[in-house]
């Protein structure tokens, strides 16, 4: 990774912060009372499903939540059983645990109704991916969500065409997309500790 993109990765990711809106008070007792209901549940997104248009085109009801960090793991590039996709033909995003590291992603509050389509988004039925629940901090609260981890995970470098989609985001006004800064490091840079601290995360 040139120092070029490490620095143009690590501006985008100040964007997301910067853009990305933090929960109201009234959204948080709003989501509360839907998910006691089961109407309603949350998505911690960090790899292609931070592009609002390619998440939204199967599941309508998605909407920015927050940004949020899952802590003790750590963001990596694979596929499953060693298998590239023709569609990303390279390594995607998948999470596995990791003591002391963190991956930052973006939270989606979705309708219950949109809950069959995402896992067949991530290929659950194939077993590419299996749905798990996490605990997420956000600047407010904890918050459980819905995540998926990658089975059978065989490390490769990252798709061209994967990166492409996932920067792309940076064009969208609601959601900036969220750079690899677990793998390049950048968690600990002094700026992102002071942003961080300023929302309380």
């Amino acid at each position: 990774m040139s120092l070029f993109h490490f620095l143009t990765l690590s501006l985008l990711f100040l964007v997301l912060i910067l853009l990305v809106p933090l929960p109201s008070e009234d959204s948080i007792m709003d989501n509360s009372s839907d998910r006691q209901n089961g109407s309603t549940f949350l998505y911690f997104a960090y790899g292609s499903n931070l592009l609002k248009e390619r998440l939204q085109l199967k599941n309508p009801s998605a909407t920015v939540y927050c940004v949020a960090k899952l802590k003790d793991y750590k963001l990596v590039f694979g596929n499953h059983k060693g298998l590239a996709s023709q569609r990303w033909r390279g390594g995607v995003t998948t999470i596995e645990h990791s003591p002391g590291d963190e991956v930052w992603g973006v939270v989606w509050r979705m309708n219950m109704s949109d809950l069959e389509s995402l896992d067949r988004q991530e290929n659950v039925k194939m077993g590419t991916y299996s749905p798990v629940e996490v605990n997420v901090s956000a600047s407010r609260q904890d918050l459980s969500c819905r995540t998926y981890i990658m089975n059978s995970c065989v490390y490769a470098p990252p798709s061209p065409q994967y990166l492409q989609v996932r920067l792309g985001a940076k064009c969208e006004k609601a959601l900036p997309p969220l750079v690899d800064f677990a793998i390049l490091g950048t968690t600990k840079s002094p700026e992102f500790c002071d942003l961080r601290e300023r929302d309380g995360l």
